[in-house]
């Protein structure tokens, strides 16, 4: 469980007799461990190490098989590469007990979910979308399944609802440093935008990982270190806030996901390439929001728009910052992520076992 589900424990703290999560210590490559903080909290069960077969392809999570059977209700990963979640499917469905599968509709390549991913879904007696736009879809494919979206979330509204002010003089990159986050990108970038920008335009790299020293390196190689402030890893939104609010826009070079998230719910807009294999949350993005390059063009069409966006009032070019802050406000709040799983501690499991199926692909 990493850092950035600390918003959706708390909002659920009123419920550590009925919610727990069972947590490994990492997902798949790539992905960031789990917080030790968060593994203390009174939701949180650690069951260890995961396990990763086939080079990584497949993963295996201990199970507390006495607490898997027993539970009113389990929420398992909808991902059919995670062998523990078919087990646990199973093994409730042997005691006709209902289970609840918890992902995207998708893949990040898009396209049909596939013979086994189906599969997947069909086995499941309700499903907990990331996004209003998968849930639909899994409306379509299991039409009379419980289907709720838990829109990936990552503060509290009221954390969203403060504005900017001031005069923005800058840019800011968040996300871990490695390679698909393509933080030299960025550096490069500003680098060639600089000459052209007013001298006080500072870039803000927020984050850490195996790319920091090279991106520390390059920064000096291209002579704009002075104008390159790396702050780390930062999860504290009280730390966030005054970061995002001094500069013009989020870069990201990589796929958009959660920092789309946190971008527009601090009012700030996104630059991103239209051409990576984007999570779900990019269709939040939008004319009044953001602007899209080329990845392939990155080095000539990235500094066009930096210089662009510095020339005159970010909201001469976007929509009000309140504007933007207001629909992750509304819609991607940790209240808002809570809510199917709080409609499962309140009862809704026999709303699930009432649409359970019989056999996997053949709906009641």
């Amino acid at each position: 469980m990493p850092a950035y589900r600390r918003g959706l424990l708390e909002e659920l703290r009123d419920l550590e007799h009925l919610v727990r999560f069972h947590v490994g210590d990492r997902f798949f490559h790539g992905s960031p461990r789990s917080d030790p903080g968060l593994l203390k909290s009174p939701l949180v069960t650690s069951v260890g190490r995961n396990r990763f077969l086939f080079g990584g392809r497949l993963a295996w999570q201990a199970i507390k098989v006495r607490s898997v059977i027993e539970a009113e209700v389990v929420v398992v990963e909808l991902n059919p590469r995670v062998l523990s979640s078919w087990l646990v499917i199973l093994l409730r469905r042997a005691r006709g007990r209902p289970t609840v599968g918890w992902g995207h509709a998708t893949s990040r390549a898009g396209g049909d979910p596939g013979f086994v991913r189906a599969f997947l879904e069909r086995a499941c007696n309700g499903i907990i979308a990331y996004t209003p736009e998968d849930a639909a879809l899994f409306r379509t494919r299991l039409p009379g399944r419980w289907i709720r979206s838990a829109n990936n979330a990552l503060y509290s509204a009221n954390l969203l609802s403060s504005r900017r002010v001031g005069d923005a003089r800058g840019f800011l990159s968040i996300g871990r440093l490695t390679k698909s986050k393509k933080p030299l990108v960025v550096i490069e970038c500003f680098a060639r935008a600089a000459p052209s920008l007013p001298k006080d335009f500072t870039l803000h790299l927020v984050g850490d990982g195996e790319e920091r020293p090279a991106a520390e390196a390059l920064s000096r190689q291209l002579g704009i270190d002075g104008r390159v402030v790396f702050h780390g890893e930062v999860n504290d939104p009280e730390l966030l806030r005054p970061i995002f609010h001094s500069v013009r826009a989020l870069i990201a070079t990589g796929y958009i996901g959660l920092n789309a998230i946190q971008a527009l719910g601090f009012g700030v807009p996104v630059i991103y390439p239209y051409d990576e294999p984007h999570a779900p949350e990019v269709v939040l993005l939008n004319d009044l929001n953001s602007r899209a390059y080329s990845s392939k063009e990155a080095l000539s069409e990235l500094p066009a728009i930096l210089v662009d966006l510095a020339s005159s009032s970010p909201s001469e070019k976007f929509g009000a910052p309140a504007e933007l802050s207001a629909r992750i406000a509304d819609e991607h709040s940790t209240e808002q992520m809570a809510s199917p799983f709080r409609e499962l501690a309140a009862g809704a499991s026999e709303i699930v076992a009432n649409n359970a199926i019989t056999t996997p692909g053949v709906d009641r």
